[in-house]
This record gives C-alpha cells, structure tokens and sequence, in this order.
C-alpha cells in the first residue's frame, strides 16, 4: 500500500514540484508552524511527513518535541531545503531523515548557520520572495570560485559581507552591488540566470522524485 506522504513547503515551491506533488497524491500543507504537527497527527495520520519550509519570525516555529513525538507515534518525518533542513540536522540522531545540498552543508561548514535558510516571502500563496536565503549567494560564489571568475578571497569577502545583514536585506540587487564592488565586475556578465543556484528549490523538487524509490538514497 502506498505511504500518506504530507508536505509542508511554501517558498521552496516551483511549478514542477508542485505538478510532482499533483501526480503522486500527496498532501501540500502550508509552511509549518508550531502546533501543525500535533494537528495532523490528532486527524489520524501516520504517514510520512516532509518538512521543507517553516515560519519563525511571526509565530513559533515547529518544535524538536514534536516531531519527535510525530516519528515516536510511526509517522517517517524527514527535512529538507529550508526550515525541514535546519530541524533534520539538530535531529539527526534522534530518527529524523535529512536530504539534500542544503542539509549537506551543515556538516561541510563550521560557520553555517541556521539564518542561512533564512528569508521575507509573503504568508499567502504562492508565497512570493522577498529576500533571497544566504545559502543560494553561496552556491552561487562557489561556482564562481570554481569556474575562476572571481577569487577564493573575493568570495570569502562577499559571504562574509551578508553575513553581517539582517536575512530581509540581502537581496539579489544587494548581492550584485557585493559583487561589483569586490571584483569590479557585473554579476550578469559572470552568471546566465540565478535559478541555477536556488538549491532550496532543487532540493524540494529532488526528493519528491526519489520519494516511493526502492532506494531513496539522497536521505540519511
């Protein structure tokens, strides 16, 4: 019999993850907040649960002792791209799944942080951005780097530089100011389209696809 699957993503939504989640029957819900879980699990389910984007500002956000009761009570909770990301490397040894670039980097870097994930989108459907997340610049200077068109220090300096903003103010126009002012270079001569680096969303849209694979081997 095929899994309940429930996805609680927002933000990390693109028109093909959405056709994805249409195709297979699973459950879109909002991005999570604190008490969602215990609602779902009040209704009777016991399925798998994906978490990819939270709230945190305005309300709280989804608790450790909640989705540690929802994988206690036979739910398989996993995370993902942003919020679910966050929440499956604080649990890692505690049963929750984790997947993706995202959740990856928190063990590839010392001072990745949370607020990384972090971003200002509208609290209605479809869930406009404002801002963009730390972790997509990042992508972004990495294959900078990479590919030679700036160097280690320059990017080290750009991270750096937003590092050191409120997570609403850094903005691709803010971004593209870092990057002139770092390299005397424009970002639209270096880069073709900067969807290229939305890990968040390549992450969400990825694990939909592996989910009901006989080896899901992106999750750990």
């Amino acid at each position: 019999m095929k899994l309940q699957t429930a996805i609680f993503a927002g933000p990390s939504l693109t028109p093909p993850a959405v056709q994805l989640i249409d195709e297979k029957g699973y459950t879109l819900l909002p991005p999570i907040k604190r008490g969602d879980l215990v609602e779902l699990l009040d209704k009777g389910f016991r399925g798998r649960v994906i978490i990819a984007d939270g709230v945190f500002h305005q309300v709280m956000s989804v608790g450790h002792r909640e989705i540690m009761n929802a994988i206690a009570a036979g739910c398989e909770v996993s995370g993902v791209s942003s919020m679910g990301a966050i929440r499956a490397f604080e649990l890692r040894n505690s049963g929750m799944r984790g997947f993706g670039k995202v959740y990856s980097l928190f063990f590839e870097f010392d001072d990745f942080m949370d607020d990384e994930v972090a971003l200002l989108f509208e609290a209605t459907p479809p869930y406009r951005i404002i801002s963009e997340p730390l972790v997509h610049f990042r992508d972004c200077v990495n294959y900078l780097v990479i590919q030679r068109k700036i160097s280690q220090l320059q990017g080290q300096a750009i991270i750096g530089k937003m590092k050191e903003h409120y997570f609403g103010d850094r903005t691709i126009h803010f971004f593209e100011e870092l990057i002139l002012t770092h390299t005397g270079k424009r970002l639209k001569d270096l880069i073709n389209k900067f969807e290229a680096f939305r890990c968040k969303s390549s992450d969400l849209v990825n694990c939909i696809r592996q989910l009901d694979q006989k080896n899901n081997t992106g999750f750990e």
